[in-house]
C-alpha cells in the first residue's frame, strides 16, 4: 500500500495548487478590473464627469462562488446605465462636460482591451517552479 501514500500524495499536491491557481486567478481577475478602470479614466473615450459621482462609484468585488473565481465591477450610480447608451438627449445633442468623454466608454474599452485583460489574468494564473 505505500505505492498509494505517494498517489494521495500527488493528488493532494495537484489540488493544492488548482486551489492555489484559482486564487491567484481571482487576483489577477482583480487586476484586469482595475486595469480597465484606468483605461475608462485615461484613453479616449474616457468616464463622462460632471459631478466626479459617477467616476467614483466604480467598484470591484471579487469573490469565489463554489470553486469558481469571480470578479463584479462597474458603477454604482444608479443612472450609470442610462449615460452608458445615452446617443442623444431630449434637445439634441450631448455636450458631453469632459472633453474625451462619450457614451459606450465602458464597453469600448472593454472590447479594446480584452486581449490585454486576458494577458493580466494569465499572467497570475500561471504555475511557477
Amino acid at each position: 500500500m505505500a505505492h498509494l501514500d505517494g498517489y494521495w500524495t500527488v493528488i493532494a499536491n495537484i489540488e493544492k495548487e488548482v486551489n492555489s491557481m484559482r486564487g491567484r486567478t481571482l487576483l489577477g481577475m482583480t487586476k484586469a478590473m482595475n486595469f480597465l478602470h484606468r483605461e475608462t479614466e485615461t484613453t479616449i473615450p474616457m468616464v463622462p464627469r460632471r459631478t466626479n459621482f459617477l467616476a467614483q462609484s466604480w467598484f470591484v468585488i471579487p469573490s469565489k462562488t463554489g470553486i469558481n473565481p469571480e470578479v463584479k465591477a462597474g458603477y454604482t450610480a444608479k443612472y450609470a446605465p442610462i449615460v452608458h447608451e445615452m446617443r442623444e438627449h431630449r434637445q439634441g445633442t450631448i455636450n458631453w462636460t469632459r472633453q474625451g468623454s462619450s457614451d459606450k466608454w465602458l464597453q469600448i474599452q472593454f472590447d479594446r482591451n480584452k486581449r490585454e485583460m486576458e494577458l493580466i489574468i494569465a499572467k497570475y494564473a500561471r504555475i511557477t517552479p
